[in-house]
Parts: C-alpha cells; sequence; structure tokens
C-alpha cells in the first residue's frame, strides 16, 4: 500500500514526494472524515484550496498525527482559523524531499489505529462529524449526543449554550421521558447553568428539540411516579478557561451517575466537547462576519475585488490600465422632481429607481463606478475582462430604456415632460483600481473615458434620444448605430450615434 496520500497534484507537492515513496491521490469529492480515519496512510497532505468537504474541520479532529493542510493557495483568512483551531500547516517552503521524508519515517515506526476499537472509532468519527459543519448547530450537537451515548446511557441529555444574548437549549430524550419528568429536569439543568456563569443572563433564549418526539405522547400525565433520579452536569469550556455552556445528563437509574471511572470518562469528554464547540461558535462567527462583510461592501464593491481583499486581509491600493466601456446615466428635470416632492417620496422614488437600473447593469456584467445624486456611472469590462465590453454597455442602455415604466413614480409630482432618462456610452483606456483616502477609499475609473460619456448624456435632452453613443462604441457593437452629429468634446471631433 502507498504511505503517503495526497488531495491535490500540484507541482509543488509533486516535487515534494521523496525518491523511492509511492502515493495516491484522492479527488476532493472522495474525501471524508471516514477514509482518512480508517485508512494506513504514514502521511497525508490535504489541499487547503479544497473546500467541499473543509480539510480545516476534518483535519481539526484528526486521531494522530498524519494530517498536515497544506496552503497551496494565498489565503490568509483560512490560515487565519487554522492557526485559531491549532491545526498543523505544512508552508509551499517547507515542502522538501527531505522534510516529507523525515515525516513518514517518523510515522512508520506507529502502528497506526493500534488498540483502535470499533467502540473507540464510532466514537472519535462521531466526534469528527461534530466539527465538519459548524455553521449547523444541531447536526453538530447531534453528534455529539451520538458519541456521548456510546461512552454512557442517558435517558436525556440537555445542553445549555450561552451565544451573545440569547440562550440556546438543545435536548434529546428517551421515549420515556414525559413533559412533567422534562420539566423538573430542565430546572435542575437551568439552576445549575446559571450558577456555573454568573453575570447578567441573555435577553432571549431558544430550545431545540433534536429527536422527532410525538407531541401527544410526550405531553401525556405519567401513571406512576417514575422520576429521572440520577443526575450528572459539567460547564464546558472555551481556550480561554471561561465558561460558555453547560452539559447535563439524566438517567432513571439511581446512582447511574456514581461511579468515579464513568464521571473521569464524562468529565474528560466534556473537555473535548467544549472545545469542539467553542471553536465552532468561533468558527461560524468568523464565517458570519465574512458573509456580513461581503453583503455591505457587495453594495459599493464588485465582488471580485472583495475576493481578493478579503483573502489578502487587506485592501488592494493598485490600479491598472484597461480598456473600459462608460455608461453615464442621469434623470431628466430631477431638480423639478425634487422641488415639487417631500424627501421620503423622493428618497423612496430614487431606491426603487436604482435598483431596477443596477439589475439591468449588473445583468450585463456592468459594475456600478459610483452614484452622483441621481446619476449612475457604469463600468463594463473591470474588473472582470468582457468578450465585447461595448455590446455589453449597449445591451444595459436598452434594458434601462425598456424598464422604465417599472418604476414607481404614481405619487410623484412629475415635469410635464413626464419622466425619463438620458444614457451617454464610450470606451476607451481608463484607470480603475482602488482609489481614495486612508478613511474611504472605492473601486472606480478615472480618465477621459467618463467625461465623454457624461458628456454625451447631457446631450441627449438637446438631440432627443434616451440613449448617445460614440463611434467608438458604435464600430464594437452588432446594433445599427444611426448617425447623430459630429461634435466637438474638449478640442477633439467626435461623431455621435444611437441605438434607439
Amino acid at each position: 500500500m502507498a504511505e503517503l496520500l495526497i488531495s491535490e497534484l500540484s507541482k509543488n507537492i509533486r516535487e515534494s514526494i521523496p525518491t523511492g515513496i509511492s502515493f495516491d491521490f484522492i479527488p476532493p469529492e472522495e474525501l471524508s472524515s471516514k477514509t482518512l480515519l480508517d485508512s494506513e496512510y504514514k502521511l497525508i497532505l490535504l489541499s487547503l484550496s479544497i473546500e467541499t468537504p473543509d480539510p480545516i474541520q476534518i483535519s481539526r479532529m484528526s486521531p494522530d498525527s498524519r494530517i498536515f493542510l497544506v496552503p497551496v493557495v494565498e489565503d490568509t483568512f483560512r490560515l487565519y482559523l487554522c492557526r485559531e483551531a491549532g491545526i498543523k500547516t505544512i508552508s509551499i517552503e517547507m515542502l522538501k524531499p527531505e522534510f516529507i521524508g523525515s515525516l513518514i519515517e517518523d510515522n512508520r515506526s506507529r502502528d497506526i489505529g493500534s488498540g483502535y476499537s470499533k467502540k473507540s472509532f464510532l466514537i472519535d468519527n462521531a466526534f469528527l462529524e461534530s466539527t465538519l459543519n459548524p455553521d449547523d448547530f444541531s447536526g453538530s450537537i447531534k453528534s455529539i449526543f451520538c458519541a456521548l451515548s456510546l461512552i454512557s446511557k442517558y435517558d436525556i441529555i440537555i445542553l445549555i449554550l450561552n451565544v451573545g444574548r440569547e440562550t440556546l437549549l438543545y435536548s434529546e430524550f428517551d421515549s420515556s421521558v414525559k413533559r412533567n419528568n422534562y420539566d423538573i429536569f430542565l430546572k435542575f439543568c437551568y439552576h445549575n447553568h446559571y450558577d456555573s456563569i454568573p453575570g447578567d443572563s441573555p435577553t432571549t433564549s431558544k430550545q431545540i428539540f433534536l429527536n422527532n418526539y410525538d407531541n401527544s405522547s410526550f405531553d401525556e400525565l405519567l401513571l406512576n411516579n417514575r422520576a429521572i433520579s440520577s443526575y450528572f452536569s459539567s460547564p464546558l469550556y472555551n481556550e480561554s478557561g471561561e465558561v460558555f455552556g453547560t452539559i447535563h445528563l439524566g438517567n432513571f437509574i439511581n446512582n447511574y451517575f456514581n461511579n468515579d471511572i464513568l464521571r473521569g470518562q464524562l468529565l474528560e469528554t466534556f473537555y473535548m466537547v467544549g472545545s469542539i464547540l467553542a471553536k465552532n461558535i468561533k468558527y461560524s462567527n468568523a464565517i458570519s462576519d465574512k458573509r456580513e462583510i461581503r453583503t455591505i461592501f457587495s453594495k459599493f464593491v464588485p465582488d471580485k475585488i472583495i475576493d481578493r481583499d478579503l483573502r489578502l486581509g487587506k485592501i488592494e491600493k493598485t490600479g491598472e490600465l484597461k480598456r473600459v466601456a462608460i455608461l453615464f446615466t442621469d434623470i431628466r428635470s430631477f431638480t423639478t422632481i425634487s422641488e415639487n416632492n417631500s424627501a421620503d417620496l423622493v428618497v423612496s422614488f430614487l431606491n426603487n429607481y436604482f435598483n431596477i437600473m443596477v439589475k439591468c447593469i449588473k445583468e450585463q456584467g456592468g459594475v456600478i463606478d459610483k452614484f452622483i445624486g441621481d446619476a449612475i456611472v457604469a463600468i463594463f469590462g473591470a474588473p472582470d475582462s468582457l468578450d465585447n465590453p461595448s455590446q455589453s454597455a449597449v445591451d444595459a442602455a436598452i434594458n434601462m430604456i425598456k424598464e422604465l415604466p417599472n418604476v414607481k413614480t404614481d405619487s410623484l409630482i412629475l415635469p410635464p415632460e413626464g419622466f425619463a432618462i438620458g444614457i451617454g456610452l464610450h470606451i476607451g483606456e481608463s484607470i480603475v483600481g482602488n482609489i481614495g483616502s486612508d478613511d474611504k477609499m472605492s473601486y472606480t475609473s478615472i480618465g477621459d473615458v467618463i467625461t465623454v460619456a457624461e458628456e454625451l448624456e447631457g446631450l441627449t435632452k438637446k438631440y432627443k434620444k434616451p440613449i448617445l453613443l460614440t463611434s467608438s462604441i458604435k464600430s464594437d457593437i452588432s446594433n445599427r448605430g444611426k448617425f447623430v452629429d459630429t461634435i466637438s468634446i474638449e478640442g477633439e471631433d467626435v461623431t455621435i450615434y444611437t441605438v434607439l
């Protein structure tokens, strides 16, 4: 059997394999916790670029020292998660045949899996599964409860977590547990929980039943005096030694949890449970923060730029010269509209208008450069290149005009000429990038190409055409542009056309 297992055949990994060492390649879709736990490889290298299933989560609970993550792509955020979880990584610089050979040699002397019973495997596998989806608390806790059920019998288990300003209560119980058993047991749990966690209690609580119980059976009255008579609980600690939750076991058998060996096993296991849940919460919060950052900044910054800056962990202050098409649009007689209507009506109208117009722009691959009052400036061809930026810009402009009747103007007092917009289009070389001060920055385009597009937009009212474009745009598009005029912009003759 091969001694080395790798998850990505990158050049660096191939060149690092010592002569005479056989290896297997595992495709990402076949990577699973069971594959690794049940394998006899002396060394396992998982690519950090693989996201599903997440090697960070798999590596977190590896039962031995064979598994290492290799960051084959630059991803500061995921490396941060590795460090926080105490996961072993090998940098690209460390990928040398002699180093890899020494790791394999170290593990040759170990009998991987010796003394590893089927029960131990099932317990470890259940704990491992609990780490695979940190966003899914219920799924993670179900796996933890499964592992605990293999260590000790219980008739009811309750886990109470303080997450932010909310108390989360997860419970699982045998069908013999009824509502009055549950309520009495829960009072003990809450009492011990808040004794273990001093300070202000969370403002809200949420109760989650993990087993599929029958409501009618659960709520029926007991016909005897049977009660949960054996109880064991423990606080859960995070890596800072702070209590963030408690776990509680109950059994109908008297003195079931009085055995010192069982109590020792449970306390040792609860330490692991606390570590898993604390890291899952931290990991989940980090992912949520990243999603929130993306949601906020995607309103202003192209997705590709957000991805790059999150990966680098900083805002990249570089620019590039690209050939881009610029769309400049403005609402005609907007001053009159704003003067004749209340502020609330104007803002509501603008938000509705922007949503519809921006959708037309994004559908054609455009990126919003900026909003200037009621004006929109959009870029086609940056940061992502487009096959034909001119055609994309023209298609977006035509769709914007077609969508104008869908903008809600019923409550507005409009000028006599009604509601209309003008659109100017031009293509040329422009500098694009994150531009601004340390306090305020945006992804934008600068250059004459914007000036020309803005000039054309201003001329749409004079020529009574909703869209005006330059000959540079016309030469790139399949639409037959109609000649309008030849004008001078900043001393240069510019031939302009329309497509509507």
